[in-house]
């Protein structure tokens, strides 16, 4: 665990979070200045660059969907934090696991540089045919050339159920 991070208690002290709309309150600490300008607002309203929800507290930016975690468990995630539905703003509860690179990895978006409009699927100019491809823990495995885009996509899809990837992936 890192050293630097507020104990989840401190956060609870400091914040209270609403699983049904994924947002992060300020509570009242006691004090009239921080408490008539801060207590009961909401915490945790910037967007920073890569679409997260952030914030500050004893001066540290922190990604609201781990603060969130951290007050509702009382624990700090041991993995990452998946959006399930993509959505890097949205941090209802029943948006958000925790878990391993590998299983955030096989609920990938789309890559927004993709032309074939499927991951892992392209137009192979070369032999002039569609190419699907997956990539597992790593290791990227030739699924096979197709003259039908169809053919190539509906590959890749059972390549992706037979790997475990999530039924979001390249949404």
């Amino acid at each position: 665990m890192n050293k630097d991070l507020p104990s989840p208690e401190t956060l609870r002290n400091l914040l209270s979070y609403d699983p049904e709309t994924g947002k992060l309150f300020w509570k009242a600490r006691g004090y009239g200045r921080f408490d008539t300008r801060f207590a009961g607002r909401e915490a945790f309203t910037a967007v920073d660059p890569r679409g997260y929800i952030s914030g500050r507290v004893f001066n540290k930016t922190y990604t609201g969907h781990r603060v969130a975690w951290a007050v509702h468990y009382g624990a700090w995630p041991s993995g990452q934090i998946d959006h399930i539905n993509h959505n890097r703003a949205d941090n209802r509860l029943n948006n958000l696991r925790d878990v391993s690179i590998w299983e955030n990895r096989v609920n990938a978006t789309l890559q927004k540089n993709n032309k074939s409009g499927v991951a892992g699927v392209y137009w192979y100019a070369r032999c002039g045919r569609w190419q699907a491809y997956i990539k597992v823990r790593g290791k990227r495995h030739h699924l096979g050339y197709f003259a039908e885009k169809f053919d190539a996509i509906l590959t890749r899809l059972l390549a992706e159920k037979k790997h475990g990837f999530h039924i979001n992936h390249g949404i």
